[in-house]
């Protein structure tokens, strides 16, 4: 064969081994990935978080792995820092705090991982940071009635109690029977002095989700119910 030929057989075997790397990569990132998962549902968070590393290190663009191991740093830090490890606690905290800026950032319209990036930084004690990110997911996700009660969430512990109660407002009636819900929302109906919404709640709850001896013994302890 002319030279010519050669080099192109040559291009062509340098794609047919980049693709197969590739390839492997990503088999092996699964594998990776899928065995940090098991050992963290089977209470083994240091082996899941070392596992995560190895999927990240096989494939580094990936956002999902990103995501988990913002998840996973975080439980790491607040365990460090439970056990008095301060120095430990804040490099996991970065960990988890740069992981979620690069799964939002390489996936920026994913509800999941702004969700998950509210929760990481609720946990984190950056409440600030936590309540932009679940707005955020809001916005995503329009219908997610799990989304709006998190919201409504950090927006009641953030002292923004009518923004709370509109937004588990938009909560219950995405989800006409949910009850934490419905729950909450009774209790910043009572705690903004409207009673007899309070009561229409816990009502509904009682009489149309189930028998809830919770709820009936909130209802005793506040007589303007």
């Amino acid at each position: 064969m002319k030279t010519n030929q050669w080099v192109a057989v040559g291009i062509v075997l340098l794609v047919i081994l980049y693709l197969e790397a590739q390839i492997w990569n990503y088999w092996q990132a699964d594998v990776s990935y899928a065995s940090s998962q098991n050992y963290s549902r089977g209470g083994q968070p240091i082996v899941a978080f070392q596992k995560l590393q190895e999927a990240i290190i096989a494939v580094p663009d990936e956002p999902l792995y990103r995501d988990e191991m913002s998840q996973q740093a975080t439980t790491l830090a607040l365990a460090a820092a439970s056990e008095k490890n301060a120095s430990l606690a804040a490099q996991l905290v970065n960990i988890a705090s740069q992981s979620s800026n690069t799964a939002v950032a390489d996936s920026p319209n994913n509800p999941s991982f702004w969700r998950t990036r509210a929760k990481v930084f609720y946990s984190l004690s950056i409440p600030t940071t936590a309540l932009e990110a679940i707005l955020k997911a809001v916005d995503l996700a329009p219908t997610d009635a799990k989304v709006h009660y998190f919201a409504g969430l950090l927006l009641d512990a953030g002292g923004e109690k009518d923004k709370a109660i509109k937004m588990l407002e938009e909560t219950r009636d995405l989800k006409i029977n949910y009850r934490d819900a419905r729950f909450q929302l009774a209790k910043d109906y009572l705690a903004a002095g409207k009673p007899d919404l309070a009561k229409a709640e816990a009502n509904f709850i009682i009489t149309r989700i189930g028998d809830d001896a919770e709820v009936k013994k909130w209802m005793e302890e506040k007589p303007s119910c």
